[in-house]
């Protein structure tokens, strides 16, 4: 299933990719880990969500890592352009073109 991004979150250690089908009935998270600098790390959750449980999902992160600064919504994308090897560099596409 193709999805396109909606939202980039961030946690001191992961970034949190959320995406979701165009009709925005299920919705999928890509976490990007960011403790080795020198590794890319991804893994996509199997789990294909509804916009409330992934919305309950990025609350029960945040409440979850509030000693560490919690989760924090970085920005609204629709896709990723690129993902350097550092892991803490991300390249999105904050716009789209209709011809």
């Amino acid at each position: 299933m193709l999805y396109a991004m909606k939202s980039l979150h961030l946690l001191l250690q992961r970034f949190y990719i959320v995406g979701k089908d165009k009709k925005c009935q299920h919705w999928q998270v890509l976490k990007i880990d960011r403790s080795e600098p020198s590794e890319l790390n991804m893994l996509e959750d199997p789990v294909i969500y509804t916009q409330l449980e992934c919305n309950k999902l990025m609350k029960r992160v945040d409440e979850g890592n509030k000693s560490t600064g919690g989760l924090t919504k970085v920005t609204k994308a629709y896709g990723i352009v690129g993902v350097f090897v550092s892991s803490s560099t991300l390249i999105l596409k904050k716009t789209v073109f209709v011809l």
